[in-house]
């Protein structure tokens, strides 16, 4: 199996990798599954990403392609995707602009912040005050060399503190390692 290395920014700083191995499997193409390995990891029929998600979350590939994207299902209405979008000179532009078309599809308030305690880097934060209970739809754009990453993590959530308390450790469970 080749494995397959996308540079992005690790959290505190510096760079950090996201380590995406090959995987040449069509058994778990498009389907929900249980019986996650130890490690818990995602994978996909083009992918595995390292994932560490809290317990109690599920993974459901999504073979929407392009971009790569992986879907993870929480315990309630909380999920997570995943796109990560190549290209030495778009792949940045592309994540932003998906963010913007996020943003457009929901028709929702939402807020760009700057210092926030998710990410070292800006965060978007949409909420969804038309239901109850209310929910937080928070995009992280991750710039990288040659791929960038969004993730969209949707957290059930009455306040901007206890939607960290979700996005924060879902960002924290990804695999950072030094180059």
């Amino acid at each position: 199996m080749d494995a397959q290395v996308w540079r992005l920014p690790r959290r505190g700083g510096g760079p950090g990798r996201l380590v995406v191995a090959l995987v040449l499997s069509t058994v778990l193409a498009g389907c929900a599954y249980a019986g996650d390995p130890p490690d818990r990891d995602v994978e996909t029929a083009d992918g595995t990403i390292a994932l560490d998600l809290p317990a109690g979350w599920g993974r459901s590939p999504d073979p929407v392609e392009p971009p790569t994207v992986l879907l993870a299902e929480g315990t309630g209405d909380e999920h997570l995707v995943v796109s990560l979008f190549e290209g030495a000179d778009t792949a940045e532009q592309r994540a932003i602009e998906a963010a913007v078309r996020y943003i457009d599809s929901y028709g929702l308030p939402c807020r760009r912040l700057d210092d926030n305690p998710i990410w070292d880097g800006p965060v978007l934060d949409c909420r969804d005050q038309t239901r109850r209970p209310w929910m937080h739809k928070v995009l992280v754009p991750i710039p990288g060399e040659g791929v960038s990453a969004l993730l969209l993590v949707q957290a059930e959530a009455d306040s901007w503190d206890e939607a960290v308390d979700v996005v924060k450790p879902v960002l924290d469970s990804f695999l950072w390692a030094e180059p």
